[in-house]
């Protein structure tokens, strides 16, 4: 094609590459009194589908307290924190101390928590649980029925003792806790009855057991806590076992006793 020509069609036909690069970017600079404003806003990148203003919500004054510590002006404390604490581990040790015997570290702890907090262990302490922390831990079983002296399950306590198997442990804890506690005469005298019943001919250590029975009458007499009443089971009780010398010397220092 000839250059006039091309000139002809030029004239014709537009250039769109001049067009462009007119556009994007400008040959002349942009003239800034030419620019209006909403096109300098970001309306063009706003939704159109945006969420309204939440609603406002009244602040509760107690709120406060946290959104500015500042205000404060004495140490707010959990007051409940502790309690709940020395609760829970009351809770587990008396668990374990059931069935099984505590290490030296935890009946000191066990211990320490029933002379600072004795209620949390009265309210902790189950009735049907003592039975087995007296033969399993009967080093830390007399602190913590203490804690149970002025609350009213003591009776249930006492119950409890006087209903317990006869082995060593028992009569060593029956034995301190009545004379801490000042039991009636007639309540040893049942216990000591309780303590007979529990004597069977078939059982192979029943010596030993007639032997406890015989030591811990002897306490009692002792310490003038025996009812003289006492003497009708015991007289039947060496009838059952006429072998026992111990027995029958027993029965004839207490009969002596009431003349």
């Amino acid at each position: 094609m000839s250059a006039s020509k091309q000139n002809e069609v030029r004239n014709i036909l537009p250039n769109f590459n001049l067009k462009d690069r007119k556009t994007v970017p400008p040959d002349q600079p942009v003239n800034k009194d030419s620019v209006k404003e909403n096109e300098l806003s970001c309306e063009a990148y706003s939704s159109n589908f945006m969420l309204p203003v939440p609603k406002f919500i009244e602040i509760n004054p107690s709120e406060l307290n946290w959104l500015g510590p500042g205000i404060i002006y004495d140490v707010v404390w959990d007051s409940t924190y502790e309690k709940e604490k020395k609760c829970a581990r009351a809770r587990q040790l008396l668990s374990k101390a059931e069935s099984t015997p505590l290490t030296l570290d935890e009946s000191r702890e066990l211990v320490k928590i029933s002379e600072d907090h004795p209620y949390l262990i009265e309210a902790e302490l189950k009735i049907t649980s003592i039975e087995g922390i007296t033969s399993t831990n009967p080093s830390v079983a007399m602190e913590l029925l203490i804690c149970t002296y002025e609350s009213p399950r003591f009776q249930s306590v006492v119950d409890k003792l006087i209903n317990m198997r006869v082995n060593r442990n028992t009569i060593s804890i029956v034995t301190r806790f009545f004379m801490k506690f000042a039991v009636p005469n007639i309540v040893v005298s049942f216990y000591i009855t309780r303590m007979m019943q529990q004597c069977v001919a078939t059982d192979p250590n029943v010596e030993r057991t007639v032997g406890l029975v015989i030591s811990f009458t002897e306490m009692c007499m002792r310490n003038k806590i025996l009812d003289p009443k006492i003497i009708e089971p015991l007289r039947e009780f060496a009838v059952r076992f006429p072998k026992n010398d111990r027995l029958a010397v027993l029965c004839k220092t207490i009969e002596e006793g009431e003349h």
